[in-house]
Formats: structure tokens, C-alpha cells, sequence
């Protein structure tokens, strides 16, 4: 038993990782840097560097290639969004040698293209959305929206781009500094409130539901909108009715999130976001009951397998090294905050970094976090919309 993970600097292929190794699979980890956690937990068994994705595509997938071809790896896990989006746009010449449980590259673009999602979407609540074409398009949205609004990326993740504006001078000036950065963004209606929920969920080639989880989310960095940094197991029947209904439209196959903020003003949950991949809070579902990862290298071998929906509720995680951290600092009432933030041991918390049975990967993120502080790229992304 074997699989590949990438991208395996990220906190939720350190949950992968230790998933899979713990049920004997021998887990080779992929990434570019080799600081990256996961080689340091001891459940990594293999380490391989690759070329950049996102500089090098080419050589990226044929480097991953010859390697899947000279080395038995049963099942193949790309996890970021440049890995999944080239690998599914080679399925076929991966599939000589390896398993790849991820849906074509048509319906991976309808979950992360916001703008494919949204259109495509039409089943479930979603907040009012733009696609401008081009810039002197923006003049006549901005007629029609009430502000606040947001403006973003139509391809991004951790809600890089992302920019809340306060007037149409604000509109057209941000929307052309983020268009310079990561072309046309789109446009869409605020959504007010700060209750927001994650439905995780697997489903088989058939677009069948085999597991579903829901979680709230507590606390986030960069606070007015980022990747959670505190969150909680939740029972929600609607919510995940309306996340597995995306998916089946799309008809998925795999994991993925789906992202929903409850609109205060009509009591409805909106969608915000489609994940097509494995998300950053995934250790919360491990520790709830739900084995994403080990659900997903089964249904790869095996074909199917039986529906998994039971877990525990109020079960909490903490993004401690450097999410939580940077959340505190960049908090406006750190008195009110800091009795929280120093409640490190509680009933049914863990961490998603931090194991006492695996501590390498904590020490290793501290130091590169050290060293990210001094980043001035770091700083302009946390504080943007602080």
C-alpha cells in the first residue's frame, strides 16, 4: 500500500500524511521546498522534490511522471490548486500508473473558477455576482451594488486577493490592482455577519455522497476574511444537504468544501467558495470521526465504499502555528481575546500542526514562521484587509 501526497509544506497534507501512515500505507510526500513539515513527520516515508508547479508546469508533471512510472505508487493525492488543476489535465497519462481519485479538469474548474461556481451554482442561495470582462465595465456594476462590497480573484486560495471596498472610487481603483495581479476578478454582493460554516464531504464516480461533515467556523486569519484559525464540529442537516447538492450538480468526484456564511438579513446561508481539494481545517474531521484521507485512498483501490456520515459534535482544532497567533495580534480587543488564546488545553481540542507523538513538523513550521515574519509579502497579505 503506497500513495504520493503534494504539496506537503501545507497543514492539511500533514493530516494526510499522518492519516495514512498510521494505517500502514507508505506515504511518499512531494513538495518544493525542502523545509516543507510533512517531510519531518515520521510517517513520511519518502521524500521527493519536484519542480515548481506554478513556474515550471511542464516540468513539473513530467518530473511527477517518470517518478509515479519507476516507483510503485498505488494512489496519487495532488492537494493545492495548481497541482490539482495540471494533474487533471493529464488523468489519462497518469492513470497508466497510478490511481488518481480527482474529477476531470472541466468540473474542477466549476468549483475553482468562483466565477464558474457561481453560475453554475444556481440550485443554492449565493450573494449577487459580477463578471466583468473589462475594466469600463466596472463604472456600470457600481451603479447597481450596494456597498460594501467584494471584490476577487476568480482563481485564488487562504482568500489571497481578496479586497472589501466602501464606493465605486474604491471598486474601480482595487479592481484594477487586482486585475494587474491575478486577471479579472469578479465582483459580488457583501454578505454581513461573521457566521460561517465548511461542509466537507467524499463522493464516489458517481457523484454518490460516501461521507459529509460540517463545521463551524470561531475564529480566522486574516479576520474580515481568511482560512480558519479555530473551528468546531457541528451537526447541520440543511448545510450539508446544500453542499452535497453542489457537488452532485457538478457531479464531483473526490473530496472538496464548500464554503456557506449565514446572511443575517434574510436568516439564509450563502455559498461563498467551492474547494475542490483538501482543505486547511481537515485535521478537525479526522479527530471528529471522519478519516478523509483514509476514506479517499480506499475508495481510489477499492472502487466505492460504504457511507460514512456519523461524528462527533464539538470537537475543536486549533491553527495554532501561525494562524491563531496572527489572529490574536492582529485582533483591535487582544484583552478581551487573550484568555481564549491561552486556553491551550481543553476538553476535545487538538491541533492541526502540533502531536506530541510527531512534534518535528511543529518545530520545523516555528522556524520557517520566524523567518516569514520579517516578510513583507506576509504582512501586505494579513493586514490587506485588516
Amino acid at each position: 500500500m503506497s500513495a504520493l501526497v503534494t504539496d506537503s509544506d501545507g497543514r492539511q497534507v500533514l493530516a494526510i500524511i499522518r492519516s495514512l501512515g498510521e494505517k500502514g500505507i507508505s506515504v511518499t510526500a512531494g513538495d518544493i521546498k525542502r523545509l516543507s513539515i510533512g517531510f519531518f513527520s515520521r510517517f513520511c516515508k519518502k521524500k521527493l522534490l519536484y519542480p515548481n508547479p506554478d513556474q515550471n508546469p511542464e516540468y513539473f508533471k513530467k518530473g511527477l511522471l517518470k517518478y509515479i512510472s519507476k516507483n510503485k505508487i498505488d494512489v496519487l493525492i495532488p492537494v493545492s490548486n495548481s497541482t490539482v488543476s495540471l494533474i487533471s489535465q493529464s488523468l489519462k497519462a497518469f492513470a497508466k500508473y497510478t490511481s488518481v481519485p480527482i474529477p476531470p479538469h472541466d468540473t474542477i474548474m466549476k468549483a475553482m473558477d468562483k466565477s464558474l461556481t457561481m453560475k453554475t451554482a444556481t440550485s443554492v442561495p449565493r450573494p449577487a455576482t459580477f463578471v466583468p470582462t473589462k475594466l469600463s465595465e466596472v463604472h456600470n456594476i457600481a451603479k447597481k451594488l450596494n456597498f460594501p462590497a467584494v471584490i476577487k480573484p476568480k482563481i485564488s486560495s487562504g482568500s489571497r486577493g481578496l479586497r472589501y471596498v466602501n464606493s465605486s472610487a474604491e471598486l474601480i481603483y482595487f479592481f484594477n490592482i487586482i486585475a494587474q495581479k491575478y486577471d479579472i476578478p469578479i465582483i459580488q454582493e457583501y454578505i454581513p455577519g461573521d457566521e460561517i460554516y465548511g461542509v466537507s464531504a467524499l463522493l464516489n464516480k458517481d457523484s454518490n455522497p460516501r461521507a459529509v461533515f460540517v463545521h463551524k467556523r470561531i475564529r480566522q486569519f486574516p479576520i474580515k476574511g481568511g482560512p480558519s484559525t479555530y473551528r468546531v464540529s457541528v451537526s447541520n442537516k440543511k448545510l450539508a444537504e446544500l453542499g452535497l447538492r453542489i457537488l452532485e450538480d457538478i457531479e464531483w468526484y473526490g473530496v472538496a468544501m464548500t464554503e456557506f456564511k449565514m446572511d443575517p438579513r434574510d436568516g439564509k446561508p450563502k455559498l461563498i467558495e467551492i474547494n475542490p481539494r483538501f482543505w486547511g481545517s481537515l485535521s478537525l474531521a479526522i479527530f471528529a470521526g471522519i478519516d478523509f484521507p483514509y476514506l479517499l485512498y480506499k475508495l481510489a483501490v477499492e472502487g466505492d465504499i460504504k457511507p460514512t456520515f456519523n461524528y462527533r459534535v464539538g470537537v475543536k482544532t486549533r491553527y495554532l502555528l501561525f494562524g491563531d497567533i496572527f489572529c490574536f495580534l492582529a485582533s483591535a480587543n487582544k484583552l478581551a481575546l487573550l484568555p481564549e488564546m491561552l486556553a491551550l488545553y481543553e476538553k476535545d481540542l487538538s491541533y492541526d500542526i502540533w502531536r506530541r507523538d510527531d512534534p518535528l513538523p511543529a518545530f520545523i513550521r516555528l522556524l520557517n514562521g520566524i523567518r516569514h515574519v520579517s516578510s513583507r509579502d506576509m504582512w501586505e497579505y494579513a493586514y490587506f484587509r485588516a
